[in-house]
């Protein structure tokens, strides 16, 4: 669930053993997330919850036109950030609707 819009400085990502499983659970490759990243995402804070580890939610559509929320927090080295999960989302998709992005 995304809260409010962000800008943050995202280079690159590293990823969880459970982060990887729980992606790919989902459909959801490391070329999907880094096709985002490079093809202007949106970020938003993620809605805090006791649960939850990531901070920011990455949202954008895949080269094969899916959108996907990708739930990352910031690592200890700048610029680099950790994902905890990316799955396919109809609220990622009207986001991007929303913010023209897509049609």
């Amino acid at each position: 669930m995304v809260g409010t819009r962000d800008q943050i400085l995202v280079n690159g990502f590293h990823y969880s053993l459970g982060g990887l499983d729980h992606m790919e659970k989902h459909g959801i490759t490391i070329p999907d997330v880094n096709y985002v990243l490079d093809h202007r995402p949106l970020f938003y804070r993620n809605l805090p919850r006791a649960f939850r580890n990531a901070t920011h939610v990455m949202i954008g559509q895949t080269a094969r036109r899916h959108s996907i929320e990708v739930f990352i927090s910031e690592s200890d080295q700048a610029g680099l950030w950790l994902v905890h999960s990316a799955y396919r989302s109809s609220v990622a998709h009207q986001k991007l609707v929303e913010e023209g992005r897509i049609e």
